[in-house]
């Protein structure tokens, strides 16, 4: 994906931070636990030199 037309970008005015951020939402099956979820994508990203964290998880909505 190269087409950064439909991305929202955001200038920050928080003094305390230091580096741009890059947001990526990774689709999983529903029966992809956290931890796994955290391997797999941990598993592509370890070659990086970047930092990186996970700061959400949503899962879909249990029936009653």
């Amino acid at each position: 994906m190269a087409d950064t037309d439909n991305i929202y970008v955001y200038e920050s005015t928080d003094p305390k931070q230091l580096h741009n951020e890059l947001s990526v939402t990774v689709y999983f099956n529903e029966d992809v636990e956290l931890e796994k979820a955290i391997t797999f994508l941990g598993s592509h990203l370890i070659e990086m030199k970047n930092e990186w964290t996970v700061d959400m998880w949503c899962t879909v909505q249990e029936e009653d």
